[in-house]
């Protein structure tokens, strides 16, 4: 992304798709490579095609379970956030090859995309109260 006050890393998903980048804002460095299993969930994700972003959530199953129950502990009826989908395991790898196989099945065509101005904007406060880097 062309937004030089946030840190990002881009992952290229290379060789099915050398023009497409899942892109990590705040950057993800080898702590988070270790901490975003723990978690269970990594947020401030986006997939980048042709200068357009799509925003992605990636949750695990149990980590989903446990957010749904504390939700419900405060009145809340459901979770939701932009791009939610859920993994057996949150892993670099697995976020990248859910990427190209959600690439596979045409599902961003059916997605809002957005320009990087809009998904700093979109995506910045979810990742603020996760890492403290923005």
């Amino acid at each position: 992304m062309s937004i030089t006050n946030v840190e990002v890393s881009k992952f290229v998903l290379e060789p099915e798709f050398p023009n497409f980048s899942l892109v990590f804002l705040g950057g993800f460095t080898d702590f988070d490579e270790w901490d975003t299993p723990q978690r269970g969930y990594r947020s401030g994700v986006c997939l980048e095609i042709n200068e357009r972003n799509y925003p992605l959530f990636f949750y695990d199953i149990v980590r989903l379970q446990q957010d749904l129950i504390g939700s419900a502990q405060w009145g809340l009826c459901c979770i939701a956030e932009y791009g939610m989908i859920v993994i057996d395991e949150v892993t670099l790898e697995k976020m990248i090859s859910t990427a190209k196989a959600l690439l596979k099945t045409d599902y961003f065509s059916k997605q809002k995309s957005y320009s990087s101005i809009e998904i700093i904007d979109l995506l910045t406060p979810s990742l603020a109260n996760d890492t403290g880097r923005i």
